[in-house]
């Protein structure tokens, strides 16, 4: 009896493990072109953790200050010295607070998360310890880029080769026209409907294979628009829309 019971217990405990929700931080900070699409990038995500319980999201959000939609602010070089001052006073005060949002990304707030998304990130974050953030999905964490994560970090090679490679540009946006059934509950300007893909360098993916565990992202259909498929095209690879990476087992999300 005291071995069955000890049996017992052994697989409550392990199936207690096994139900407990992943935890995901949710990166949407930008420094170069923001995209409109990213407070629905967050909404969705949000919703589908609460739906799936498979999953839980914090954030990582862009600090007010810069245009919600577009490229970050520029100084006129017709500005005032006093204009242009204050203009890189702002910018200043903007990206210290920019560095303080993504303390979360640190060593020891990321031993709290299983994975991390960065949901159409641009631009060279200013994150507080890159190599660190790098050693941490080597340890077997997960990684999964939606979008523009790829125009991310630039200047960062090893972040590109952790990713499988980085933005070169974006293609021209494709009209996509619901079937016309669903037009009665559409609206005018819901009728017609664009979609894109980033362009990547094909010799960029030298190293893409089956030993870099790229994995594909099992989601709801409302979120189906996010596969990790790589397709071949003229000499290039499309990301269509997410690269999900990691070395240990993938977040079902």
């Amino acid at each position: 009896m005291k071995m069955l019971l000890t049996l017992l217990m052994a697989a409550l405990a392990a199936t207690s493990l096994h139900a407990a929700p992943k935890k995901l931080l949710v990166v949407t900070t930008t420094t170069g072109f923001r995209h409109s699409s990213i407070p629905t990038a967050e909404k969705i995500l949000a919703q589908l953790a609460r739906d799936s319980g498979e999953f839980t999201v914090d954030f990582v959000e862009q600090p007010p200050g810069h245009p919600a939609v577009g490229f970050p602010p520029k100084s006129s070089p017709e500005a005032s010295e006093a204009d242009q001052a204050a203009f890189a006073a702002a910018e200043a005060a903007w990206n210290d607070k920019l560095k303080a949002v993504l303390q979360k990304l640190s060593p020891e707030s990321l031993a709290h998360y299983d994975g991390v998304i960065f949901a159409s990130t641009t631009g060279d974050l200013p994150i507080p310890d890159p190599q660190g953030f790098l050693n941490w999905i080597k340890a077997g964490h997960a990684f999964i880029g939606i979008h523009a994560a790829s125009d991310t970090f630039h200047h960062w090679p090893d972040f590109a080769a952790m990713l499988g490679g980085e933005f070169q540009h974006h293609g021209p946006q494709v009209r996509k026209i619901p079937p016309r059934r669903n037009w009665a509950r559409l609206g005018p300007s819901n009728r017609r409907r664009y979609t894109s893909s980033n362009i990547i360098p094909r010799r960029t993916f030298t190293t893409c294979s089956s030993s870099t565990n790229i994995q594909k992202v099992v989601c709801p259909d409302t979120f189906r628009s996010l596969g990790a498929r790589l397709t071949a095209k003229a000499g290039s690879f499309i990301l269509p829309s997410v690269t999900a990476k990691t070395s240990g087992t993938p977040i079902p999300i």
